[in-house]
């Protein structure tokens, strides 16, 4: 068992340690089940923070999909500056559209409606770019330009 987030309250417990490697199954997910052998709880200098009073031996169960969560998480934690970054870049955007449509929620229902009205103000929205890019002259020279060269057959 790597050695991850959701294993550090574990402590020492090892899986070499482990008495019984089974597999459990509850609620539909299969958890891969540890139990600790009663001796090594008996000399481990941390007992008192992995067993209660009562208890001899630690269970430890691990869901059969843990290791891609925490490998999820790793990424996460290491690309701390990349999701900043992404997040900055696509609030800008976002918040334009609602701030110009006053877009606390949509006006239609439906998926396919919804769907339809986001289309347009995305359309809406990029159209402005392209103008704030390139400029009305340009784009009006660009159009002239299409509509000399007739339509274009796939």
């Amino acid at each position: 068992i790597p050695q991850t987030r959701s294993l550090t309250r574990v402590l020492h417990f090892r899986v070499e340690w482990a008495r019984c490697k089974a597999t459990v199954t509850k609620n539909s997910r299969t958890y891969v089940q540890y139990i600790s052998k009663s001796v090594d709880c008996k000399a481990c200098a941390v007992r008192e923070h992995c067993l209660g009073a009562q208890r001899r031996t630690r269970i430890l169960r691990r869901w059969e999909h843990e290791d891609v969560v925490d490998r999820h998480r790793e990424r996460m934690r290491r690309g701390v500056e990349k999701v900043k970054k992404r997040g900055a870049i696509v609030e800008h955007p976002f918040g334009t559209l609602k701030h110009r449509s006053g877009l606390h929620q949509f006006l239609m229902r439906g998926l396919e409606k919804c769907r339809g009205e986001f289309s347009l103000m995305v359309a809406a929205y990029n159209f402005t770019r392209v103008l704030n890019i390139l400029g009305a002259e340009k784009f009006r020279e660009f159009c002239v330009g299409r509509r000399l060269q007739g339509p274009q057959i796939a």
